[in-house]
């Protein structure tokens, strides 16, 4: 800041105090009767960590689509004779499936139950 313009800040400052009076301690002027530097601070801190929180969150729903992709590719390896909207179906199952077994309802299937796949009976009729 050069020297014209701080002289200028001194000025409105001096004439705002003139006006307004002093700052109360511990107070902000012109954010109202409740905000302090500290309850700024802390909005600011807050504000970070959620922006932290959110690129954490969109990071892990990129891995998350790359697990589903390369599940699906193993189940269609693993049952060339199941269609796709099967594999799919699957697929969907388990990105909706709780992550914690306990959480898991009675009737859920476990986690290797979901992904097998009967052998097909197409083939042993023939």
């Amino acid at each position: 800041m050069n020297l014209i313009a701080a002289k200028r800040q001194r000025n409105h400052e001096e004439a705002f105090v003139q006006v307004l009076g002093k700052d109360q301690p511990g107070r902000l002027r012109c954010y109202g009767a409740s905000v302090t530097k500290r309850s700024i601070k802390r909005h600011d801190e807050i504000r970070q960590v959620r922006r932290e929180y959110d690129a954490k969150v969109s990071s892990l729903e990129r891995q998350m689509e790359g697990v589903c992709g390369l599940l699906t590719v193993m189940l269609q390896q693993m049952n060339p004779g199941k269609s796709e909207e099967d594999i799919a179906a699957l697929v969907q199952a388990v990105r909706k499936s709780p992550s914690d077994a306990s959480s898991r309802p009675g009737n859920t299937p476990h986690s290797s139950e979901s992904t097998h796949f009967p052998p097909n009976d197409e083939g042993a009729n023939k």
